[in-house]
């Protein structure tokens, strides 16, 4: 396993995240590719572990209490008190099944918007008061936050930051991009009550 290391930082000159710019400017088809091709080397590289965690994690593994396999998930059953999951490890390609306590998702919530079984999210785009980008990420917003409608207008009483900016500017998850997201919206409502 590799060293843990802070966040690289994609910044210009002035300070800002060029990130959002790069994204923004990719064709569609190239968001797909990206997704589909690289989308987890990203993820990896991006988001990196704490030295404290990191720590912790190796006394566990040192200790016998945790172990690490490459492998995809094939199935889950319940069992007396425990679970029994099947994988499939990559190299060589050896099916395994363990009787384990618990299983922890560590991918995250469902990542396509279009398949949130979520009722909000759900009924705004149902309804047509938003849409999402073409890769599912997110709901579609304009550069001052208005959550774009079906009509391809941005709403009026709509605005919208968070991670389900994603598909508009890939950089909307960790604290330092999220900031950023809320002072620019809180600037622009805090102008328009003037």
């Amino acid at each position: 396993m590799a060293e843990p290391c802070p966040s690289p930082s994609y910044r210009c000159r002035s300070g800002t995240s060029v990130t959002p710019r790069l994204w923004r400017a990719l064709p569609n088809a190239e968001k797909a590719r990206f997704l589909r091709h690289l989308r987890p080397y990203w993820e990896v590289h991006r988001h990196r572990m704490a030295p404290e965690l990191w720590n912790s994690l190796q006394e566990l593994i040192a200790g016998g209490t945790l172990r690490i396999v490459a492998a995809r998930l094939t199935s889950i059953e319940a069992t007396d008190g425990a679970m029994r999951v099947s994988t499939r490890r990559r190299n060589p390609v050896v099916p395994e099944a363990l009787n384990v306590a618990a299983v922890i998702n560590c991918t995250g919530p469902e990542s396509d918007v279009r398949r949130l079984h979520d009722p909000l999210i759900s009924s705004l785009l149902n309804s047509g008061l938003a849409i999402c980008d073409a890769a599912g990420l997110g709901i579609r917003v304009d550069d001052a936050y208005r959550v774009m409608t079906s009509g391809g207008k941005p709403s009026q009483s709509l605005s919208m930051t968070g991670p389900l900016l994603r598909g508009e500017f890939w950089e909307a998850t960790a604290v330092p991009e999220l900031r950023v997201h809320a002072a620019r919206l809180a600037q622009r409502l805090a102008s328009e009550l003037v």
